[in-house]
C-alpha cells in the first residue's frame, strides 16, 4: 500500500478495491473477455485463484477445464529472498557465470 494512503478511510478503500479486483467475478470477466464486449474469444489466462475456474462461464469452457486439471496440485515457486539477492547482485553474478560473461 502506498505510504500516501495513511488514513483509515484510504486503507479501507484500498482493501475493498483489492478484494473486488481479485474476486472470481472479475477474474471471470477478464478470463472470458467480457470486458471488450461482442464475441471476443476467451483470453486463456491462468488466474491466481483456483476458485475462478468454478464460475459459470469459465466452468463451461472446455479448455479452461483442461487448464484447471493441468495446474491441480501445483505449488508456488518460492520467491523469498529475491529482493535481497537483487540488491547484492547475486542473481546478475550467477547469470553472468552461466552465460560465460566476464566482469569488466
Amino acid at each position: 500500500m502506498s505510504p500516501q494512503c495513511a488514513s483509515e478511510r484510504c486503507r479501507r478503500a484500498a482493501r475493498q478495491f483489492a478484494e473486488y479486483y481479485t474476486s472470481d467475478r472479475v477474474f471471470e470477466i477478464l478470463m472470458m473477455s467480457r470486458d471488450v464486449g461482442g464475441s471476443a474469444p476467451p483470453r486463456y489466462l491462468l488466474p491466481s485463484t483456483t476458485t475462478a475456474f468454478r464460475t459459470s462461464l469459465v466452468a463451461a469452457d472446455r479448455l479452461y477445464q483442461e487448464l484447471s486439471q493441468e495446474i491441480a496440485g501445483a505449488r508456488p515457486f518460492p520467491n523469498h529472498g529475491v529482493p535481497d539477492a537483487r540488491a547484492r547482485g547475486t542473481i546478475r553474478t550467477e547469470l553472468r557465470k552461466v552465460l560465460g560473461i566476464t566482469e569488466k
